[in-house]
């Protein structure tokens, strides 16, 4: 065979006649065979230097051809010229095999046939081209040497090396395309420009944390195309309470690796997700160096006992554990980061036998590199306890980064660590991490593993190409579905989840304060050293109980002697010679040894609640919790076997092969009996503490027995209980002993994380729309920029980038999820020309933005100059007389007001409307004690019509139920008749449902004109933020000129999008006024904007609704806002339902 063509994993049988002298004879086997050549030589050097040089030439012709077969007609091929070939015969759909003597081609189609195969199904070359072989074969096309005889695989070497150099060209021409949609989006002018760079924020998750600085920045393009979810935000720093600016997770698969004997072809390819080995081996080289010097001190999160016997279970966290064959593989495995939407963003090749740390610390420095320098990322990984402590103990990273970096275990690889570690590491038990499970990279690792076989005997850069290019594709796949990502995340996850949970939290009947301390109680106590016996403790206990067993043997020795001399005739004493002197002696050395020894391991210094216990029983004690955390062990490595053998249950997975099955299955049973009789004999530990206690009249906490059936065991959170070392001080806690709150503090921590899911859902959301409308306007700026300046108008690129805007532009369908409405999308991509053009001229944006923790610049909203001119008023309607306002509220009022706003002609200037928070004197506060017993005034009121169906009533009687639209309108209603005031007027929320909705301007004001707005100065309107299931009220204030925003949670960031939607509907309200104009003066232009709370004063999730109430009432009584505390809220609550029942004496349906 030719040695060109071994080193190339896809071509290693001749394709000519010319070639047949090259192969290896297969009948005579007594021909030794010749060494494999695992290196390149000269002939395949100069091949792939000479295609290299070649392929940049390609890439216009490539995308000249990819023009014209799109309307025109294929032409009947011919011929080869080799004096005028230049490797693809843009004309004829043909590619050349060799670029300096072509002799075959292959059809253009063909080659990306085989792409999409390749990429889709793993499809290798050898099968592939066996079944042209076979195709062709049938047909009665034979392929012959120059001897007559059939030659072996005749397609292979050429087919393969065709397939290399055109994808290699499609990347050029992609990577080119790339430049040019690059260039144009570095031309555009930043919308930031004017904006300082730092913005204060307080969210709702942060409860009682102080407010944060979020500074602005852009992560790089590279993390941007990749997935713009998780980077396309613009303001970074935001805290780990909230979980983080990114969530990445990072992990090694040893599946993936490469045998030596497949060798190595020349280098041919940049790889665009691979880091590079120097990368890999500086980090692994600046570890070792940390490892070197002296440790830092630090307050570790959890003994370090417990972190050590994580080590000990995890082999990812033994880095010299060899894995693979040292001498039979070369490349050992693969490391990955992926983005918590599973899309791949780096990747790296193990060379060593064990997974060692540098991989994960070489993957988070080259994020690091993209992201700015304010971004916080939360890393989850396998063993990130161990991570973590490693990195605070050592300088492995700069402190400027160190501060940023928040590491967390993989949901599912968490139930294999000990429980004080999952108290810290697991992201189901810790706040801000949402429904981020940490398990992308083995989503990642189930769509490459078709390519194992592969790559396996590929040449070493052949590997790393094929990776790569499926990488490209797995990302490109997962980042145009992560509309269905959304969709998926918010029905499987927060509304399921979050379901089960308010269900569940409902059945236990605690409040939400009562079971977050006991879950703080909990955490402080199950992580505290003292819950963890040093190992030195138990053995040293092992040495008292052997003397103490001595000394038994003795006493018991001494007593049968004593009864032998009392029962024996006195004429016969004198004949023994018993000294019972020297025995007694004996016990009582034994007895002082014994209680020296106690005393020496210090256990009433370290544990203090042991001090006083019979040492059978803390011996015993410490038995069983070392058995428990075997059990433990031994029992979720059992389930994770059952979840293998039921992975195609649902059609969830491929099933598993006959041989894997029957071997999972075996297994399982050799492994049950060794877990079953450690179960039996942790119960029999657990009744020799049950009898001890009773005997000794000891009061401490005794663990549970475990069920001897395993799948009631694997349901059962006694499993994950440890067993108590320290005893209660007075009473047991409630968390310890009841059930019922167990099951409610696990209701409540999975509605925190459904919560933070569904917020951190809204924020990818805004991001996707942000991503969509920059990439279709880079693509339009090319257009205004003096179209394709540096090329001439027909250039062969402009189909390319007019594939690209169509392949952007069905974004706007598949990206369609609750948070993003179809009419945004298509708004978006409708409107782009038109953005692109204003962005290209540097007109003024009409986004609020916040710029400092109490002042920020917005845009003027001119409302001088309607936007809307009605040329005549319709009848007199009422709100049900022609559409239904059902019909309003079934569609998504999760929109911003910038589905409207984009239609508007809006043109605004320069101003210095700012931004303050105000400051007040008591005087200014409704609290519980103004006129907070009033109800409905009948007298002089108008009666509105109020319908409190079951479900509203329900709302209001449950404590921790949320207020609907008919709980807030009708309380509203009943609010405005008990406190009229004949200035201020409550929009309805249905009111905002409409003009998200893109309701036309006159059916909005049909809906709005029996209020008589424009007849009042002070306009109070309710706002849903469907996304967050959160209530705020703005107020605007047309004679003063200002505007108030209330947000219980102090939401800076969702309060852009409540000035956006309050100041967009003043502006469609305003120009109704000509119906009265006299009545506001002149001037309508608002002067200063006011947020009510810059503190949250809301710390559940459920009272927003309540707080918006109470805040109405306090407008209503003239003040400007309700000093209402968090105690008493729900009394405000109870004082709604009373106003409500109150109705039953009232004639209102």
């Amino acid at each position: 065979m030719n040695e060109a063509a071994q080193q190339d994993d896809t071509t290693d049988a001749p394709l000519y006649p010319d070639d047949a002298d090259d192969e290896r004879p297969v009948g005579d086997q007594s021909i030794p065979a010749k060494p494999r050549c695992t290196a390149p030589n000269a002939y395949t050097l100069n091949l792939y230097r000479d295609w290299r040089a070649l392929v940049p030439n390609l890439v216009e012709p490539l995308a000249l051809y990819q023009k014209n077969s799109v309307t025109n007609a294929e032409p009947s091929p011919s011929f080869c010229n080799r004096s005028t070939c230049n490797g693809i015969h843009e004309q004829r759909r043909l590619t050349c095999l060799y670029w300096n003597q072509p002799r075959v081609a292959v059809s253009i189609d063909l080659l990306n046939l085989y792409q999409a195969l390749l990429e889709q199904s793993g499809t290798s070359n050898s099968a592939f081209c066996a079944a042209l072989q076979e195709f062709y074969t049938g047909r009665g096309f034979c392929f012959l040497d120059a001897m007559g005889a059939p030659i072996h695989e005749p397609f292979r070497r050429g087919f393969g090396y065709a397939a290399k150099w055109y994808r290699c060209v499609k990347i050029e021409l992609d990577h080119e395309v790339n430049r040019i949609l690059s260039d144009s989006r570095g031309r555009i002018p930043d919308m930031f420009d004017d904006v300082p760079s730092t913005t204060q924020y307080t969210s709702p998750a942060a409860m009682n944390y102080p407010s944060i600085s979020l500074q602005r920045g852009r992560a790089s393009e590279l993390l941007q195309q990749r997935c713009p979810a998780c980077f396309g935000g613009t303001r970074f720093g935001q805290s780990f309470n909230e979980g983080g600016d990114v969530h990445v997770a990072v992990d090694c698969n040893f599946h993936h690796r490469h045998r030596t004997s497949a060798g190595d072809c020349p280098e041919f390819y940049d790889p665009e997700f691979f880091l590079s080995k120097r990368e890999v081996d500086e980090a692994g080289l600046r570890i070792e160096n940390a490892r070197k010097s002296a440790k830092k001190r630090y307050s570790p999160k959890i003994p370090d006992i417990a972190v050590d016997e994580d080590e000990k279970s995890f082999e990812a966290a033994d880095e010299k554990k060899e894995k693979t064959h040292g001498g039979r593989y070369d490349d050992r495995g693969l490391a990955a980061l992926v983005c918590r939407h599973d899309v791949p963003l780096f990747l790296a090749n193990v060379d060593t036998p064990g997974e060692q740390q540098k991989y994960a610390v070489a993957l988070l420095d080259r994020l690091a590199s993209n992201l700015p320098e304010a971004a916080t990322i939360a890393v989850l990984y396998d063993i990130g306890c161990v991570m973590d402590r490693s990195v605070n103990l050592y300088d492995i990273f700069v402190p400027a980064l160190m501060e940023r970096l928040l590491f967390a275990m993989s949901a599912m690889h968490a139930y294999g660590h000990q429980w004080a570690c999952q108290l810290v590491y697991n992201p189901r038990l810790r706040s801000g991490l949402g429904l981020t499970d940490g398990e992308g990279v083995e989503c990642f690792w189930s769509r490459i593993r078709k390519l194992i076989g592969i790559t396996r005997s590929s040449g070493r850069r052949q590997r790393i190409y094929l990776l790569d290019r499926q990488a490209s594709f797995t990302a490109q796949s997962i980042r145009d579905d992560l509309g269905g990502w959304i969709r998926r995340k918010l029905k499987e996850g927060v509304e399921k989840k979050g379901a089960k949970a308010r269900a569940d939290l409902e059945s236990c009947g605690k409040a939400i304060a009562y079971l977050r301390q006991q879950w703080d109680d909990q955490r402080q106590t199950q992580t505290s050293i003292r819950s963890h016996a040093p190992a030195q403790l138990k053995r040293e206990l092992d040495a008292v109980l052997t003397l103490q067993a001595h000394a038994d043997t003795v006493e018991t020795a001494i007593q049968v002697a004593r009864e032998t001399l009392l029962s024996t005739p006195n004429h016969i004493k004198h004949l023994l010679s018993i000294d019972l002197s020297q025995l007694s002696y004996i016990h009582t050395q034994l007895c002082t040894q014994i209680e020296q020894l106690y005393t020496s391991l210090n256990v009433g210094q370290t544990f203090p609640e042991l001090a006083d216990l019979d040492v059978t029983f803390v011996r015993t004690l410490l038995l069983a919790r070392d058995l428990k955390m075997n059990i433990r062990k031994r029992a979720i490595g059992t389930f994770f076997e059952w979840d293998r053998l039921d992975q195609a249950t649902g059609g969830r997975e491929q099933a598993l092969s006959t041989k894997l099955h029957q071997q999972t299955r075996k297994s399982i049973s050799r492994r049950k009996p060794a877990l079953m009789a450690a179960i039996r004999k942790f119960n029999e530990y657990v009744e020799q503490l049950e009898h001890l206690a009773n005997e000794n009249k000891i009061k401490f906490p005794l663990p549970r027995r475990l069920s001897t059936e395993l799948a009631h065991l694997k349901n059962s959170d006694d499993l994950l209980q440890d067993v108590w070392i320290q005893a209660i001080p007075t009473e047991a806690p409630a968390w310890l002993v009841d059930a019922n709150i167990r099951q409610g503090i696990r209701a409540m921590l999975q509605l925190d994380r459904c919560l933070e899911e569904r917020r951190r859902l809204g924020h990818e959301a805004d991001h996707l729309l942000s991503w969509l409308e920059c990439e279709l306007a880079s693509i339009f700026h090319l257009n205004f920029e003096v179209a394709f300046s540096l090329r001439s108008i027909d250039s062969p690129f402009r189909f390319p980038l007019q594939r690209r805007y169509e392949r952007t532009c069905v974004l706007q369908h598949r990206w369609k999820n609750p948070l993003l409405s179809d009419l945004r999308l298509h708004s978006i991509v409708r409107t782009a020309p038109e953005t692109a053009y204003a962005i290209c001229h540097r007109s003024s944006s009409s986004t609020i933005r916040f710029v400092s923790p109490t002042v920020v610049s917005i845009p003027d909203f001119n409302l001088d100059t309607p936007h809307f001119v009605i040329d005549s008023i319709p009848p007199e309607n009422d709100y049900d007389d022609q559409d239904d306002p059902e019909e309003i509220m079934s569609n998504d009022e999760s929109e911003c007001l910038a589905d409207v706003l984009d239609d508007l002609d809006l043109t605004p200037s320069p101003s210095n409307v700012t931004w303050e928070v105000p400051l007040y004197s008591e005087d200014d506060a409704l609290s519980m004690t103004s006129d907070f017993s009033n109800s409905p005034s009948r007298e002089g009121s108008i009666i509105h019509t109020v319908l409190f169906d079951a479900q509203t009533l329900r709302r209001l009687y449950t404590p921790t139920a949320l207020l609907n639209d008919d709980a807030m309108n009708g309380c509203a209603v009943l609010l405005s008749d008990a406190f009229p005031n004949p200035q201020a007027i409550v929009f309805s929320t249905y009111d905002l449902a409409a003009l998200r909705n893109e309701s036309q301007s006159e059916t909005i004001w049909r809906y709005t004109r029996k209020l008589k707005f424009w007849m009042h100065a002070q306009w109070i309107i309710p706002i849903h933020h469907k996304h967050m299931i959160h209530w705020t009220v703005a107020t605007v204030n047309l004679q003063m000129k200002t505007f108030d925003l209330f947000d219980s949670l102090a939401d800076d960031y969702e309060s852009e999008r409540d000035i956006q939607v309050s100041l967009g509907y003043s502006l469609l309200m305003f120009p109704k006024l000509i119906v009265s104009p006299s009545s506001l003066g002149a001037s309508r232009r608002l002067d200063v904007l006011y947020l009510i709370q810059t503190v949250p004063i809301q710390h559940n999730g459920y009272d927003c609704g309540v707080w918006v109430l109470s805040q109405i009432r306090a407008s209503l009584h003239g003040y400007r806002q309700t000093a209402i505390t968090e105690v008493d809220i729900s009394r405000f609550r109870e004082h709604c339902l009373g106003m409500v029942l109150s109705l039953s004496t009232w004639n209102v349906s």
